[in-house]
């Protein structure tokens, strides 16, 4: 899990509220309230860009194979 929250940067504490987004084969950590604010604010596409730099295409299968394994872990 990433440590920080995409949106302010503090750290993600594990007992407390917060989300995982993966989109386009990137993940970002958001506390709970920063994704909400975030979306109010800028709207869906913040929470893609929020999550990395992508270049609008699905990732290839293989990589997507690779990054469900190294969650599990």
């Amino acid at each position: 899990m990433e440590n920080n929250c995409a949106r302010c940067g503090r750290k993600v504490r594990p007992d407390a509220n917060w989300v995982r987004v993966h989109l386009w084969g990137r993940n970002a950590a958001f506390e709970w309230g920063c994704f909400i604010a975030l979306l109010k604010a800028h709207g869906p596409g913040a929470a893609e860009q929020a999550a990395g730099p992508g270049d609008g295409h699905a990732p290839r299968a293989s990589a997507v194979v690779k990054a469900e394994r190294e969650s599990i872990k």
